[in-house]
């Protein structure tokens, strides 16, 4: 995506913003974590002109479900509430703010990117800052080494970084708050239909470019972070695993468990 396109991103969005402020096109959403996880895939039904807000996040609901009908394997397939999760941990967030372009009505325009909750792609999230600190969602995708380099090798640089400084505090501090996600290694990367549980970091080697091992078996270690941080994100793999809604977007078949298969 070039300087070009972000341009007439941000055109369409202040133009449609422009349209809704006085009007009563905004929604307060307020769901649990099942009744989100239903919405990731599948369209949201609607004033499609109305605006979502939704945590610290606010989004048209056409741009979410234009976004959830176009195809996976541009990067695409999935609701601006799977977005949502590039954000999950503020350590792992990158973020390119353009400061060439101050917009007066809309705030910061704002380029984030996050780890995926499922598989090794990372989320690209184009948004404007408001000025109340929420996020204005525009569109997001997946960048992987297939698909859009340039996005994921940055990412990639940037969580190298935050890997050191964690493993550094691993060693530093106490390794009781610190807990890992694991997932079933292959080669350097994980298996995207494995399970993922957590664990102490105490109880795992320390990871090198993510591999570590745990029981004497080789593992991938997909989360750095406290227990209850780690215990959702295994949670929300394990219904991407077996809920339906997931299956448009991922084609999976075994269910392998760390603990069982690494």
């Amino acid at each position: 995506m070039n300087n070009k396109d972000f341009e007439n991103i941000y055109k369409n969005s202040k133009e449609e913003d422009n349209k809704a402020f006085g009007s009563d096109l905004f929604e307060k959403v307020v769901l649990t974590d099942e009744e989100e996880q239903k919405r990731w895939y599948e369209l949201d039904s609607g004033n499609p002109e109305s605006f979502i807000e939704y945590k610290n996040f606010s989004w048209q609901r056409k741009k979410s479900n234009a976004n959830t009908e176009q195809d996976p394997n541009d990067g695409k397939g999935f609701s601006f509430y799977y977005a949502t999760h590039a954000f999950d941990d503020p350590d792992y967030v990158y973020t390119i703010t353009d400061e060439n372009h101050t917009d007066e009505d809309n705030g910061k325009r704002v380029l984030s990117m996050g780890p995926d909750i499922f598989d090794k792609a990372v989320i690209v999230v184009v948004n404007l800052e408001l000025e109340d600190g929420k996020l204005r969602i525009i569109s997001s995708w997946k960048a992987s080494a297939k698909n859009d380099v340039k996005h994921y090798r940055m990412y990639e640089n940037h969580r190298k970084i935050i890997d050191n400084l964690k493993n550094k505090t691993r060693v530093d501090e106490s390794v009781s708050s610190i807990y890992y996600v694991l997932r079933k290694a292959i080669g350097k990367s994980f298996d995207e239909n494995s399970y993922g549980i957590v664990v102490n970091s105490n109880d795992v080697s320390k990871p090198i470019n993510r591999i570590a091992t745990y029981n004497g078996k080789k593992v991938y270690v997909q989360k750095i972070g406290s227990k209850s941080e780690c215990e959702r994100l295994a949670k929300m793999v394990k219904f991407g695993l077996e809920s339906d809604a997931a299956k448009p977007f991922s084609t999976l078949t075994s269910k392998i468990s760390t603990a069982g298969g690494a």
